[in-house]
């Protein structure tokens, strides 16, 4: 939960900070706040695969190579650059990964364009996510705190 609140907070700080360099809620305040809310869900399924692997595995060791994963998914999304301009074999890993279809709803309630495909398929991540390693992520969470 405290990562759901964070990523809100943060969300809407990023959001303040934009405004003042010329971003706009284009398709207004009410689809700006449902932009914070797809940011919020899309933290609960990273958090809970996080959780699972840092909490089940040898803890820091995967959470070092999650780090480097997440990095390159900051650099092979549809926010950082168009799917189209990356080569062509790369374009469909682009296009599915988990935070492209989460920036392409945001970017839709915000500036306008599609937002129930990419919804969609965020929804599907996060309950896939929550799905298949939430339960893996409370057994792990509640060792480690028994363990403690």
């Amino acid at each position: 939960m405290a990562e759901i609140v964070r990523t809100g907070v943060g969300t809407i700080v990023l959001f303040v900070v934009a405004i003042p360099m010329g971003f706009r809620f284009e398709q207004g305040i009410a689809f700006g706040a449902g932009a914070i809310g797809v940011a919020m869900l899309c933290s609960l399924g990273w958090a809970v695969l996080v959780i699972a692997l840092a909490t089940v595995s040898s803890g820091k060791q995967i959470v070092t190579h999650l780090g480097a994963l997440f990095l390159l998914m900051l650099f092979f999304n549809s926010g950082f650059v168009p799917v189209t301009e990356y080569p062509g074999w790369l374009q469909p890993i682009v296009r599915y990964q988990p935070t492209s279809p989460a920036i392409d709803t945001m970017s839709g309630l915000t500036e306008g364009g599609a937002v129930a495909a990419p919804l969609t398929l965020t929804l599907l991540w996060v309950a896939g996510m929550t799905a298949v390693l939430g339960g893996l992520a409370v057994k792990g969470y509640r060792n480690a705190a028994e363990n403690s």
